[in-house]
Parts: structure tokens; sequence; C-alpha cells
């Protein structure tokens, strides 16, 4: 057992329109792994590109990109993700999500493709509580086998005092559940 502490910042670079962000992660027996990457803005095509580097406690390495494209007219967020290991094979993932604002309402699907090339399949929803101002989300995913995993939670906005907190709960496909919990900050005057 024990705790995986997790530590990150990011910048916003307004000339290049992108936000520059690095994490490290620290296991219970003190392994470290970090990630360092960009997302750029492209007004233009109203996407963002993005990219980074993973390091793993042993010292393998990982690349990624991916896109993301809002499409205004059907209010779909569409992204696509590659990422390499050093040992040149790769996994995907494609997803859509599809947003009603007038109920505050969002469905996903999504593809995921390992470097073995076997499947996952989800499907999700998440709403918004205006009032409470809380958002909720569930998403199911499918494997190739039948098999079946979930995650649900909630995140709840302190708009007074600019920081949000959330829980979730995930189930693997081996029936195996873990808690997360979180908290951000954010400072306006930075």
């Amino acid at each position: 057992g024990g705790q995986t502490v997790v530590e990150g910042s990011s910048t916003y670079d307004r000339d290049s329109k992108s936000i520059i962000w690095d994490k490290t992660a620290t296991g219970p027996k003190g392994q470290v792994s970090t990630a360092h990457g960009t997302k750029t803005y492209d007004p233009d095509s109203n996407s963002v590109v993005s990219s980074g580097t993973y390091t793993g406690p042993k010292g393998h390495t990982a690349t990624s990109s991916g896109t993301a494209t809002y499409d205004k007219d059907t209010n779909t967020l569409t992204k696509d993700k590659t990422v390499t290991g050093e040992n040149g094979k790769t996994a995907t993932k494609h997803s859509e999500t599809v947003f009603d604002r007038e109920n505050h309402t969002a469905s996903n699907t999504s593809t995921s493709t390992g470097p073995n090339g076997r499947t996952v399949t989800g499907v999700g929803s998440a709403n918004y509580d205006k009032d409470t101002n809380t958002l909720n989300w569930q998403k199911t995913y499918t494997g190739e086998n039948g098999k079946t995993a979930t995650t649900n939670g909630s995140a709840v906005y302190d708009r007074e005092n600019h920081s949000a907190t959330s829980t979730s709960t995930r189930t693997g496909f081996n029936g195996r559940t873990s808690t997360s919990n979180g908290a951000a900050v954010y400072d306006p005057a930075n």
C-alpha cells in the first residue's frame, strides 16, 4: 500500500498561445516518474496541438502527440492521441464528446488501441448542476473480452475562492476499486 504524490506546474505563453506543463509523481517506495509537455492553441483551425515526454521510474521513456478540435456547429470536441514507447510501439486513442449546452450535459465515446493491437471502447456522460456548481461524470469501458471497467466522480467548484475539490472512484477490469481525491486553487493575480 501507500500513496503516490503528484506535483506539477504550468505556465502560459501568450505569444505562442501555449501552455507548458511539468509533473512529477513520487510513489510510496520513492520511485519517481516525470512528465513534460506543451499544448498550443491554433485559432485558425479552432484546435489544440499537444506533445509530451514521459520518463518512468526505471528510466524508460515515451512520447505523445495529439490534437483536439472543437466543431461549433455540432458542439463536438474530437480528440486524437498517439503515444510511442522507446521500443517504437504505439498506442492510440480517439474520442468524441458532444455537448448539450442548454441542458448542461455531455456524452462521450472513445476507442483506445494498445501496442498489442487490443481495443477498449468507452461510453460516458457528464452533467453540470449550476445551482451547486457540481460536475458529475461516469464512464464504462469494455474490453475485447467483454469485461468492463467503470469510473465515476464529481467536482465541486467554489467560484468565490477560485478553488475546486474532486473525488472519483474507479473499478478496474479485475474488479478492484480505487478512490482518488483532489483539490485545486487558481490564483487570479498570476
